[in-house]
């Protein structure tokens, strides 16, 4: 097979050069073309003898194999385009179809050319002309061998069964189904489908779909993104989906479910006016004894008295089911079996008890049951969790082992069609696919409204050790996130990731909720227990609901420039429409960091010029003007610190923006400011061109400084060791309505808890530290162990000779899993597992020493030693004469000033 450039003063030469020079005159040449792809097949005596298929973005042409299929049925026959006769029985400017016959069968294949697509489509029917039924085994319904390139695909999926496009710098192919049995290497590629035996009879059985597509250099991802946007199920929805898991205990009861709702509204939509979308309960509805019927013993008015607390509010009710019947507190298998279920255990292929979806009784009252539950209880969404995707024993017509995982997959798939022919505007949310337990696609979007894009599995432990956990959470999610980048090509738009859950401990919710919006979801997945909540919290999430309701278009389009999130690195989502930019950035790291962001990465158009920034959460400050697409634009961060930057061209500014300051709405519209450290003018920006300039009082940065002076790790007599548990899941979880901190909580936290000594050191660690003038200092020491149990720690400080009380928080304890293993495709986390526990103190400007001694229970810790410098910034505020709107984002700290810095000194 050979490939060849041609220039695009020659592509008028392609439809000369599309067929052999070798034709009879019978000969017929079919092509297929629009501005960026053409397709050429020739047929003569009664064979596809060559087809030519070209990117006319890049004018390369490729000579692919004739071969326009290969069949293989269940009594080992095998047939191949070329064994039958070919004949066009159709072509015009949208499609060329040929039919071949012989065999015993026949074969057609159309190829269709969308008009203004970078892609081709290619169907395969189906259909037996004589003899006995046949089954058929496996179909190569696309073949590109020869065609050698730097071919690749995605490589995460437990089982490599997921279909996924297989791509090089400018084109990529797929099967348009979420499971394939594709083959490729640098010389080439096969896409194959494995029907599981399906039957062929007298009537035409259609095959999987194939797609090709074309792009320019560099941008075939972006050319397939474009191409899932014309054939995904629906158009992105905004939906705020509140979640009972990790809330309400495992068995949900009447009383339980019921004040939890009550909660949320009283707590959200009384004082604020917004609610959720979609107020989901998760497992533990059910009736172990039945096809997926409310188990009327613990829910004895079913839904109703939820539904009527969440409608009025302006939401709607979801509900969580398991395909495959997983998960043993909410099923009895017994009762399963006993009734004539096809029960699964865990030598049955997928390593789990569960029901099979290829049961042909259970699947159909499972249906049943899905519709009659939308039906009756006006449910707006259905999160399909657990699936078998391969099983070991053929039953019912399915064949074990690989060949049924296609089959499987089909029966999954219809309960979601199911589903929305009760209700076309449900959300579907398929948890059941993803890479660490089966696989994933992106093709499942032609049947639902989202993908679980992995991401670190419900919930990844956190990495980057923060005094807030909550951050490290949203750290190690970040990582996950960047990782699935390469695990599924999907728009930000139509994946989640489960961004909210904020289940285990109170502190943190606001930057961790706010980064979820940041991120372009339209499917915010929220996880949160209410009795973790604080009023400032809802006021937060509130506004952040309300703001992306307002912003949704702009939204609907992200950009991801990912970082080394472990490492601390910046990163930046970025979200377009026309000339307006929305850009998220975050520093995930404990010290201030100055980070200059490529507006061109971060997707700015082109056409952008002359455009203001100034951040819009946690609060507004006058970034930069006079940008274009071009321009670096460099943003300080403070340690922890998520930005909402607005750019915006300045004949287009639609609110006052003061340059080098923070300004502040207050009381009757009073308008306030203050200037950026250093600065001694600043520029008020109005509505519609107008500009003032105001002079103010340059005032210095309050940056600490320090360093470690001296540092000592001792070991210590096994007499003297400290104790561990080990790892242990957050005690608060699935104990709504227990309160945080309680007594309640305290005991079941200590039940069970078998700790034994551990190799543990002493420590002592001296500094200096300098708190600036005006600010509040605080000096933070990490005791860090690496691997993934919690090594307790102890520790004592004493500042300028004084002892003085610590504060502290830790990594133990915590919701969440690792999903790093040696032999998986995440293994290069592992370097960046670790538990730790935070000291900080208290420091009032000027020069102090402080030492923290202590012990710690891992004989090489990492001691490392932070100081933060807090400025209220409302003493220092100035009078604006200027027209002050609303924030339209919920401000957060709108008057602190952090700054955070490392010491330097002995390690």
């Amino acid at each position: 097979m050979t490939s060849h450039w041609l220039s695009r003063r020659d592509w008028g030469k392609f439809l000369l050069a599309a067929a052999p020079a070798k034709l009879t005159a019978a000969a017929r040449t079919c092509v297929l073309q629009n501005a960026a792809i053409a397709l050429s097949v020739a047929v003569d005596g009664g064979k596809v003898v060559s087809r030519r298929l070209s990117n006319r973005l890049t004018s390369e042409t490729l000579d692919l194999p004739p071969e326009e299929f290969a069949l293989e049925f269940e009594d080992g026959a095998k047939v191949k385009a070329a064994d039958l006769k070919a004949e066009v029985v159709k072509a015009d400017a949208a499609r060329i179809e040929f039919l071949f016959t012989g065999r015993g069968i026949e074969v057609l294949v159309r190829h269709e050319c969308p008009s203004g697509k970078a892609y081709l489509r290619k169907r395969i029917n189906l259909r037996q002309t004589g003899g006995e039924p046949r089954r058929l085994m496996r179909a190569e319904l696309e073949n590109w061998r020869g065609v050698r390139r730097d071919w690749k695909s995605m490589t995460a999926d437990h089982l490599k069964y997921g279909s996924h496009p297989i791509f090089c710098d400018s084109w990529w192919s797929g099967i348009e189904f979420p499971v394939a049995f594709n083959e490729y290497d640098a010389g080439g590629f096969v896409l194959c489908s494995r029907p599981g035996g399906r039957q062929i009879g007298s009537t035409w059985l259609a095959l999987r779909s194939t797609v090709t597509g074309v792009a320019t250099p560099g941008g075939v991802r972006d050319a397939f993104l474009a191409y899932l946007e014309d054939v995904r199920l629906a158009p992105p929805r905004l939906v705020a989906c509140y979640n009972s898991w990790w809330t309400l205990p495992k068995v949900v009861k009447q009383r339980d479910n019921l004040a939890l709702i009550r909660e949320l509204r009283d707590a959200m939509h009384t004082p604020h006016g917004v609610f959720f979308d979609i107020v989901t309960t998760d497992m533990g509805w059910s009736n172990p004894r039945s096809v997926w019927e409310i188990d009327r013993s613990i829910l004895p008015a079913g839904f109703d008295d939820i539904r009527a607390i969440v409608e009025p509010a302006g939401g709607r009710l979801g509900l969580w089911m398991s395909p495959s019947e997983q998960y043993p507190p909410v099923c009895d298998y017994e009762w399963f079996a006993t009734n004539g279920y096809t029960v699964l255990r865990p030598d049955s292929g997928c390593g789990k008890y569960g029901v099979s979806l290829a049961d042909p009784r259970y699947r159909s009252e499972t249906k049943a049951a899905l519709r009659k539950l939308i039906r009756e209880n006006g449910l707006a969404h259905i999160k399909y969790d657990g699936f078998c995707a391969i099983e070991a024993s053929p039953h019912h017509g399915l064949l074990p082992g690989p060949d049924s995982i296609e089959a499987l997959a089909e029966y999954s798939l219809e309960l979601l069609q199911a589903s929305k022919a009760e209700n076309p505007e449900l959300v579907t949310e398929p948890t059941y696919m993803n890479s660490f337990y089966s696989y994933i696609s992106p093709w499942i979007l032609m049947h639902s409204d989202t993908i679980w894009a992995n991401g670190g599995g419900d919930c990844p432990l956190g990495i980057g050790p923060a005094p807030d956990y909550r951050e490290s959470n949203t750290n190690a999610r970040e990582y996950h996130i960047f990782t699935s980048l390469d695990e599924v090509w999907a728009p930000q738009n139509a994946v989640h990731y489960f961004d909210i859950v904020h289940v285990d401990s109170p502190d943190g919710f606001p930057n961790h909720a706010a980064m979820a919006f940041g991120r372009g979801r339209f499917f915010i997945s929220t996880y949160l227990n209410p009795k973790l909540m604080s009023q400032e919290d809802w006021r937060i999430y509130a506004g952040l609901l309300r703001w992306a309701r307002n912003n949704r278009e702009i939204l609907r389009n992200t950009v991801v420039v990912p970082s080394r999130v472990e490492l601390g690195e910046p990163y930046v989502y970025g979200h377009w429409l026309g000339s307006r930019g929305i850009l998220a950035v975050r520093n995930p790291s404990n010290e201030s960091k100055a980070f200059t962001i490529d507006l061109r990465k971060a997707g700015a158009p082109k056409r952008l010029v002359d455009a203001v920034c100034y951040t819009q959460y946690p609060y507004r400050k006058g970034i930069a003007s006079g940008l274009r697409a071009a321009s670096p634009l460099r943003v300080d961060l403070a340690p922890w610190e998520l930005l909402f930057l607005e750019i915006v061209p300045r004949t287009e500014l639609k609110e006052t923006v003061v340059l080098d300051a923070r300004w502040y709405r207050g009381r009757a519209g009073a308008a306030f400011l203050v200037p950026e450290p250093g600065v001694d003018r600043v520029r008020v920006l109005a509505p519609g061109g107008g500009e003032s300039t105001l002079r103010v009082t340059p005032r210095t940065r309050g940056l600490p400084e320090g360093r470690v002076t001296s540092q000592e790790v001792r070991r210590l007599p096994e007499s003297n060791w400290l104790s561990a548990a080990p790892r242990r899941p957050a005690a608060f979880s699935f104990r709504y309505p227990a309160v945080y901190g309680s007594p309640e909580i305290d005991e079941v936290r200590r039940k069970g808890r078998v700790e034994k000594p551990t190799p543990s050191v002493a420590f002592d660690v001296e500094c200096s530290v300098t708190v600036p003038r005006g600010t509040e200092g605080k000096v933070l020491l990490l005791v860090e162990a690496a691997g993934r149990q919690f090594l307790p720690s102890l520790c004592r400080a004493q500042l300028d000779g004084v002892p003085v009380p610590l504060e502290g928080s830790d990594s133990d304890e915590r919701v969440g899993f690792y999903m790093a293993r040696k032999d998986n495709y995440w293994k290069d986390m592992l370097a960046y597992e670790t538990n730790w526990s935070w000291y900080f103190c208290r420091a009032l400007p000027g020069e102090h020493k402080i030492r923290f001694s202590g012990k710690a229970g891992n004989p090489n810790p990492r001691l490392t030693v932070w100081a933060w410098a807090e400025q209220d910034l409302a003493a220092l505020a100035i009078p604006l004469k200027a027209a002050c709107s609303e924030p339209a984002m919920p401000q957060y700290r709108a008057h602190t000033e952090r700054e955070g810095v490392r010491f330097s000194g002995p390690a």
